[in-house]
């Protein structure tokens, strides 16, 4: 099932083509114009205001509901937990949600940050181009080869989802915040592509009734000493082979950049 960044992502690359596509006639046409002409319109082209004309903020509205949405969820799941014991409900949900509400602001500004960046970045290399001398083909082939037809990258992708799964685990633990004795199920994937650190947690058999935040905590200082013997995938055996290395593992981050587990409340 495709997560949110899936979706997001694959209406981003779209409307990316489009956009470069409009580069490139841009690039022909521009070419034609004097020095000054040039320097005039340089000051008035907007790449990022044109990906936003062309749906980007539809796109946008989606993923930042995605937010709104696991939030919700983590506050339900609450609620419904303590919904029977209401001596046990010590948390200001409604204080709680505003800070989720400021994290997901946060997460949204950082994202539309990447993406004005790089649209300026654009807007450099075509203008760089064309007061070179290069002709519209050498511009495009450049901008192709460093961009392709995609307008945030990689690294700005893998943050952005990290950020996004950084406050998915950040709301669960924070709505428990006073509810220490709260056990929280650690799930996922289960492939031979898990981290040593992960497959610990999900092949433990703890992990059926679930571990309690502080216990977490506690085996992921025990994993950065190398003082647990963590199971690692052994290309030539098939199999998972287990001996004492050093892991990263913290609340926020997991197993580390990429890490494809959450958590959610038993």
């Amino acid at each position: 099932m495709a997560d949110i960044f899936d979706v997001f992502y694959k209406e981003l690359d779209s409307l990316s083509e489009k956009l470069f596509f409009d580069i490139e006639k841009l690039g022909t046409s521009l070419s034609s114009l004097s020095d000054t002409e040039i320097v005039a319109l340089g000051r008035q082209i907007d790449l990022f205001a044109e990906l936003q004309n062309k749906g980007f903020n539809t796109s946008f509205q989606k993923l930042m509901n995605g937010y709104d949405t696991q939030a919700e969820e983590v506050v339900n799941r609450y609620r419904s937990i303590f919904a029977d014991k209401p001596e046990l409900a010590r948390l200001n949900i409604d204080a709680v949600a505003n800070e989720l509400q400021l994290l997901r602001d946060l997460d949204g500004e950082a994202l539309l940050g990447s993406l004005a960046s790089e649209s300026k970045k654009l807007e450099s290399s075509l203008f760089r181009g064309i007061i070179a001398g290069e002709t519209s083909t050498q511009i495009g082939n450049r901008i192709k080869a460093q961009y392709g037809d995609r307008i945030l990258t990689g690294d700005a992708r893998m943050i952005a989802r990290d950020a996004f799964s950084e406050f998915s685990r950040t709301s669960t633990f924070k709505v428990f915040d006073n509810v220490p004795e709260q056990r929280f199920r650690y799930v996922g994937s289960r492939d031979k592509a898990n981290r040593p650190a992960c497959r610990f947690i999900l092949d433990n058999q703890k992990n059926k009734r679930g571990y309690t935040k502080a216990e977490l905590r506690s085996i992921g200082k025990q994993m950065r000493k190398g003082e647990l013997a963590l199971p690692t995938f052994d290309t030539k055996k098939k199999v998972f082979v287990k001996k004492k290395q050093k892991a990263e593992f913290t609340l926020k981050r997991f197993g580390g950049h990429n890490c494809r587990h959450t958590i959610v409340a038993v």
